[in-house]
């Protein structure tokens, strides 16, 4: 996935949360943006992550699921969820605010997904793989 500042959506934060407007093109593919670039630890292919994160539909505009409306952050599982969301989240680091677009294919649905998403930790995932414990 491509990893730019410029890109389809462009954001807004408001204290509801992200305002995501964008271009008339649909992207193919995952597009990744860097809104803000963490330097937190990087997240891997099997890790839960810890965020807060809006997902909407490109051609409706409608929000899909946020979690800015409750403020409390979710814990995604990289070894379950959507393809798309979990390529464009591998390697990045925490502290990290993106701007993705998932086609369908690659998502839920029949729609491109458009997700702004802050990662805001990791947790490894016990039950994945197997885990050396240091103690």
């Amino acid at each position: 996935s491509v990893d730019a500042t410029v890109g389809p959506l462009s954001v807004e934060m408001s204290p509801e949360g992200p305002i995501v407007t964008h271009s008339a093109t649909v992207p193919d593919g995952v597009t990744t943006q860097a809104l803000i670039k963490g330097d937190g630890v990087q997240v891997h292919e099997s890790d839960r992550v810890v965020a807060q994160f809006t997902v909407l539909g490109w051609t409706d505009g409608v929000v899909r699921v946020s979690t800015w409306e409750t403020g409390i952050p979710q814990v995604i599982n990289l070894g379950t969820a959507m393809r798309g969301l979990q390529s464009a989240l591998v390697d990045q680091k925490v502290g990290s605010r993106l701007a993705i677009t998932i086609p369908p294919d690659l998502a839920a649905g029949d729609d491109t997904l458009c997700i702004v998403i802050d990662i805001l930790g990791t947790e490894p995932n016990l039950s994945g793989a197997a885990q050396s414990s240091s103690s």
